[in-house]
């Protein structure tokens, strides 16, 4: 699952003009929006990978010893989706700015890697076709909605 805020560059646009104490406000603002995705990740039973910039990257690990198959996986994942845009949708930041969300639900098979090393540094990395197709179905997306290839809407009988 990727979810991309929509409004974002405003939202920095806006606060940047506040010098420190904008900063300060942004900082509060998306911690509280990404700490109630992180919320539903988890009680989803998924991890999130990665916090970039406006993005979240979050995944539903096969753990075998669960017997969980990526039929209920990619439900929990798009479950999870509808569960971040109903609490998140037209997230009022103040009266002239509103947020809101694109999700990409993507299935398939991923590596995970942890690469670098140079000063000790290590990052974790998912890997494979599954991420590549995220950019694909993300870009025509509009705000407030979500999206799947045809293979995670085959596992889900398209409940999305």
């Amino acid at each position: 699952m990727f979810a991309d805020i929509a409004g974002f560059t405003p939202l920095i646009s806006n606060y940047s003009q506040l010098g420190s104490q904008g900063i300060e406000q942004i900082t509060v603002l998306l911690n509280d929006y990404f700490g109630s995705i992180i919320n539903r990740v988890t009680e989803w039973g998924g991890d999130v990978e990665k916090i970039a910039g406006d993005a979240l990257v979050a995944f539903w690990p096969v753990r075998e010893s669960k017997g969980t198959e990526l039929h209920d996986l990619s439900l929990h994942a798009v479950r999870c989706a509808i569960a971040i845009q109903n609490e998140l949708e037209n997230y009022r930041v103040s009266d002239e700015l509103v947020l809101n969300m694109r999700i990409a639900i993507v299935a398939g098979d991923l590596m995970q890697l942890i690469v670098g090393g140079v000063d000790n540094r290590w990052q974790f990395l998912l890997a494979g076709d599954a991420m590549l197709d995220i950019e694909n179905i993300l870009h025509d997306a509009e705000p407030g909605t979500n999206c799947a290839l045809p293979q995670a809407l085959r596992l889900t009988r398209g409940i999305l």
